[in-house]
């Protein structure tokens, strides 16, 4: 796989996999050697605006998972809005610290994250732009 790659090139060869079976190995290999609790990776690669069919991998908690999609929190979520503009990876502490994702409504989408004990986190945006994105926040 990519064991003796370091942290960032392991990031990165996660979109060289062949399989989303092999994506979720390299995650969950990926998740036990740096000790983080949860993950959240999308990858969209359809030429459709309309109709995007993104491939999502995520092992966060139910309740939360469910609690976002139902509200519809992706419209606001600062996470999300930071790795569709932005190429380089972010703690969420600083992102928050960062005037352009710190409206009070994604202040509430990350309240609500940390509420359901999603309190710290990075994302790394993979890939950007309105067709092709991909993103892995830990």
């Amino acid at each position: 796989m990519f064991y003796d790659q370091n942290i960032v090139d392991q990031i990165q060869a996660l979109l060289r996999l062949s399989s989303v079976t092999r994506l979720e190995t390299a995650l969950q290999y990926f998740l036990q050697e740096h000790r983080f609790g949860y993950y959240f990776f999308i990858l969209n690669t359809s030429p459709s605006l309309t109709t995007p069919r993104p491939i999502t991998l995520h092992n966060l908690p139910k309740h939360w998972y469910r609690f976002y999609q139902k509200d519809d929190l992706m419209q606001n979520d600062p996470v999300v809005q930071y790795a569709l503009h932005q190429a380089l990876p972010i703690d969420w502490r600083h992102l928050m610290e960062n005037g352009l994702y710190n409206s009070g409504e994604q202040r509430r989408v990350m309240t609500l994250r940390a509420d359901h004990g999603l309190r710290a986190g990075c994302t790394v945006p993979l890939s950007s732009g309105v067709r092709l994105f991909s993103w892995l926040s830990l």
